[in-house]
């Protein structure tokens, strides 16, 4: 909302003008609603600081009610028409429209077609709060229906979130039979930047060690100022070994409780949900559907769009469509057809 600049010259400006009153507090106070007077601490006197916290509160509130509470604030400057304060009055009153939602974007931040999947966007969203009482996402589907490829839309989602880290463990038909707990827990840890010397030894019952093994994934994610989205791809094939099945329970078992459900996700590719031992309505789905001719002309248009080509969406479409294979591959065809569009030569109408 204000630039640093501005931001010190806003304070100065401000501290001059409460520093000469009998109350700071009370001035600072004045022009804005009694609600700013309970966030205003009480055991700050220093003009300065006071005015510090001030502008931080009226920049936090942010543009939901007009006139904003900076401009408010601003009126305390003894010469309120001096720049800048005029030109910082007009962006405030017109602030600018806010940026994209990633989790609506059909071209991915590298360039990457994603289509609809409406219902994958609408639980990433909701796991994305950290009160979100579901810090569970389970995502099902048909062989090659795009169970794998959900992780460029997860990854393009945290890329955009300071805070959210994104790390991935997918598991291989070939990998299945010599992959254990241990190895997949020291992945996870290794990705967070943990120390992978301190995973749990193996001096308990199988049961008791994977779990152990899902706590310390989880402590060492809680101790680092981040958010840990946990994606497991793969680990729904029928050779993976029982114990890497029973770590993969236990870690969405205790992401459900104390901090982790607060600073941790665990997202699961193809897992089938009724196997887990997780309590009702701690666990989201999302059933992948087949892709429909809208969605694939929507995705069209945005490519045209970023392109600059000159082309009829609707026969493109048509194009694109009748080009689909009705087996398996039927997604990974469409995605070649659309990076085709995305990065080959002009198209045209004819």
């Amino acid at each position: 909302m204000l630039h640093p600049d501005e931001t010190d010259l806003v304070i100065g400006l401000l501290t001059d003008a409460v520093s000469a009153t009998t109350s700071p507090r009370a001035a600072l106070c004045s022009p804005l609603p009694p609600v700013f007077a309970e966030r205003l601490p009480l055991d700050i006197s220093a003009a300065r600081m006071l005015v510090t916290q001030a502008l931080r509160i009226c920049v936090e509130q942010g543009p939901a009610e007009q006139p904003t509470w900076v401009e408010l604030l601003l009126t305390l400057v003894p010469d309120p028409g001096q720049e800048p304060i005029p030109t910082i009055v007009r962006r405030l009153r017109n602030p600018p429209p806010p940026p994209p939602d990633p989790l609506d974007a059909l071209l991915l931040a590298t360039d990457i077609p994603f289509l609809n999947r409406a219902e994958l966007r609408n639980r990433l969203r909701s796991i994305g709060h950290a009160q979100s009482p579901q810090p569970v996402l389970v995502v099902t589907g048909p062989g090659k229906s795009g169970k794998s490829y959900s992780t460029r839309l997860i990854d393009h989602y945290c890329v955009g979130h300071d805070r959210i880290v994104y790390c991935e463990v997918s598991l291989h038909p070939g990998q299945a039979e010599s992959t254990g707990p241990a190895d997949v827990a020291r992945d996870l840890v290794s990705q967070m930047g943990g120390t992978v010397a301190q995973m749990p030894p193996v001096n308990t019952s199988e049961d008791r060690w994977t779990y152990d093994l899902a706590t310390w994934v989880l402590y060492e994610a809680v101790l680092k100022d981040r958010s840990w989205w946990l994606v497991l791809d793969g680990f729904n094939h029928p050779k993976v070994r029982a114990d890497t099945k029973k770590f993969v329970k236990d870690l969405a078992a205790r992401v459900t409780t104390g901090v982790a459900a607060r600073q941790c996700r665990v997202i699961l590719l193809g897992f089938d949900h009724a196997e887990l031992n997780v309590p009702v309505g701690k666990v989201l789905r999302e059933e992948i559907k087949p892709v429909e001719e809208p969605e694939i002309a929507a995705c069209i248009r945005v490519i045209l769009n970023r392109t600059g080509k000159n082309a009829d969406v609707q026969q493109l479409v048509a194009g694109v469509v009748q080009s689909l294979p009705g087996d398996e591959s039927r997604m990974q065809v469409l995605n070649d057809q659309l990076m085709t569009l995305l990065t080959g030569p002009e198209a045209t109408n004819g």
